[in-house]
């Protein structure tokens, strides 16, 4: 899944030709008495779009009239090219459950990722339990024609753990990672915060095994990461957001990089090898320094080795490490 800036930001950003200016295509809308929220977008091959969000109460997505079990459940559409619905599923529990990030996978699977409370649902009889009462990072499979597959969970005993995006790798194995607080075990593997909050990513197998996790941070209780793209010859780059100090490393060099902010809210931009070693990314040095809000588009240009790092600036702030 691709985060898109908003709007307004993406026409200031992009000056387009007169003669390439596309003509519109279509709109569609769905709603009910609820709020509904539409977080990630992902493109099938043939055209159609995967779409990712939660809803309240009851509204009819094409042939399927869903209805929420809590005050917010999540929600996966498949929409064929001309934007009619193909298909919608929900999963969900009597407390608020939301997808933030969907991607495709192989035979046409598509992989959904997000956050839910205590428990979830995905009507077939198949749950999750998150591992205390709060909230866990989750990451579900489902088949072409919309049939779960299987689910994937993580998080900590007392405190909100979340995921944020997923990337999805032609064999079925994945990317996640967000952010969680104070104590977690993602994939079997404990991890503890050095603030409030930070950022974790991890790889897993296609069978759902842990190949490795890496966390970063500080003293905070923001520093997440919010955006994944893939990196030529493998690997992941990865977006977020820190504020005051915080500490990104691996495991054969731990705390390889302190990144200090100059303002509030600043990004944060890595690679990782395949093998979860951070990879030195030349003069970008992995920072972009100026305040920012949450949201963060990253992006990696097939078969080119330039990043592209973009987000909503409060401020812009000239730093001579970024080239």
């Amino acid at each position: 899944m691709r985060r898109l800036l908003p709007l307004a930001a993406l026409a200031a950003a992009l000056t387009i030709p007169a003669a390439a200016q596309p003509s519109f295509q279509w709109a569609r809308a769905w709603g009910g008495t609820g709020v509904e929220y539409g977080y990630g977008l992902a493109a099938a091959p043939g055209g159609d779009v995967f779409v990712a969000g939660s809803f309240a109460a009851g509204v009819r997505f094409g042939p399927d009239s869903l209805v929420s079990a809590g005050s917010a459940d999540i929600l996966l559409l498949r929409l064929a090219p001309d934007g009619t619905v193909r298909w919608a599923r929900r999963a969900g529990s009597n407390r608020a459950d939301f997808a933030y990030a969907v991607e495709t996978g192989p035979n046409g699977s598509v992989y959904v990722g997000g956050t839910f409370t205590r428990s979830i649902g995905f009507g077939t009889g198949d749950s999750l339990y998150a591992n205390g009462n709060n909230r866990d990072a989750f990451v579900a499979r489902y088949s072409a024609a919309g049939a779960f597959e299987w689910a994937w969970v993580g998080g900590g005993l007392a405190n909100d753990d979340y995921l944020r995006d997923l990337l999805v790798e032609p064999d079925g194995s994945f990317y996640a990672g967000g952010d969680f607080h104070t104590a977690a075990t993602i994939g079997g593997q404990p991890i503890r915060s050095a603030g409030l909050g930070d950022a974790w990513i991890a790889r897993v197998r296609p069978d759902r095994t842990l190949a490795w996790i890496r966390t970063g941070g500080g003293t905070s209780d923001e520093d997440s990461w919010r955006a994944f793209a893939p990196a030529p010859g493998g690997g992941v780059y990865a977006a977020g957001t820190f504020r005051a100090k915080a500490f990104f490393g691996d495991d054969a060099r731990p705390g390889l990089d302190t990144l200090v902010a100059r303002g509030n809210l600043e990004m944060v931009f890595a690679r990782y090898g395949a093998d979860g070693r951070l990879v030195n990314t030349g003069t970008l040095r992995r920072r972009v320094a100026g305040d920012v809000n949450l949201n963060v588009v990253v992006e990696a240009r097939p078969g080119s080795t330039t990043e592209a790092l973009a987000g909503t600036l409060n401020k812009t702030t000239a730093d001579p490490a970024v080239q």
